[in-house]
């Protein structure tokens, strides 16, 4: 066996074995607990040090999402973002997604909030 081999063998066994350790499988590409798809466009050793983050372009007032369901991997500088905008105490609507330099911070005016919520405590920490 060459080193060349030797040192994909020993990368690949790492890998498995920091999957398993994080909950994530790449073989499946899902997270063992909720069947949900990693993104994988990023490189194999991106997806173990970034987070996952759940990613929605607009979800409704009953928290379905309608546009672009599915999970992003943060790069440099990103968290996870929960967007969220309530009416009277009630949510209207908002966004999921990774956000560069995110700030958590909310906005009041009259009856309309609107919350950014960021996060990069754990993956799909910006789930509803």
């Amino acid at each position: 066996m060459n080193p060349v081999t030797k040192i994909g063998i020993a990368l690949i066994l790492t890998l498995s074995f920091l999957c398993f350790v994080e909950g994530y499988s790449l073989v499946l590409g899902s997270h063992c607990n909720r069947n949900i798809p990693l993104p994988l466009d990023a490189p194999a050793w991106h997806l173990l040090a970034a987070l996952v983050c759940v990613k929605c372009t607009l979800f409704n007032s009953t928290k379905n999402c309608v546009s672009q369901p599915g999970h992003c991997a943060t790069k440099k500088d990103q968290k996870c973002l929960l967007w969220t905008v309530t009416s009277g105490g009630f949510l209207s609507y908002g966004i999921q997604t990774c956000w560069t330099h995110c700030l958590s911070r909310f906005l009041v005016r009259g009856h309309l909030k609107v919350e950014f919520n960021c996060c990069d405590s754990s993956s799909l920490c910006n789930e509803l």
